[in-house]
């Protein structure tokens, strides 16, 4: 029997394939997990080695950063009267590219928990702010099959790269 301030991911986990490492994933952080509005994803736990090693497994298969924070225990008072809460350790995942690769590879399991961090990533992706006149300039795109540059206007000019994609295509 371990307590709780020494749960850690299972043994199991590790032969797992991505796709049920996600889903356990999904599992752990709909269970304890939460998006901090306008900021990040959350995980709380009371085991430093669990966040430890949820740090190491969002990075290694997932391609995400996280970071820790320590939440020393402190008497709290609830409607039932005060009670002492253990020091706890939320694993964070604070950068918008990080907070989209949560949400398309693992994600929250509840409806209102996947549209909390939507709106975060609505809340912290990058947008226009203004648009300055920069002037009407000449552009010229061009092919040159064999040496792949032109002399355009005195200039030397490589050819495009533009190419025909599908619909939402980049």
């Amino acid at each position: 029997n371990k307590i709780v301030n020494e749960r850690d991911i299972p043994k199991g986990f590790e032969s797992m394939t991505l796709d049920q490492k996600a889903s356990f994933l999904q599992g752990m952080y709909t269970a304890n997990g939460c998006v901090v509005k306008g900021h990040r994803v959350s995980y709380k736990t009371t085991s430093p080695s669990l966040a430890l090693h949820l740090i190491d497994i969002l990075g290694e298969y997932f391609d995400i950063d996280s970071n820790i924070t320590i939440n020393k225990p402190k008497l709290v008072e609830f409607n039932n009267g005060k009670y002492i809460c253990a020091e706890s350790y939320d694993v964070c995942i604070n950068k918008i590219e990080d907070i989209v690769k949560f949400a398309e590879n693992i994600n929250f399991y509840y409806s209102y928990k996947k549209e909390e961090l939507e709106q975060l990533i609505i809340s912290k992706t990058p947008f226009v702010r203004s648009i300055e006149n920069n002037g009407i300039r000449k552009l010229y795109d061009f092919t040159e099959p064999l040496v792949h540059w032109g002399i355009v206007e005195g200039r030397i000019a490589h050819n495009c790269a533009e190419e025909p994609l599908p619909a939402g295509g980049s």
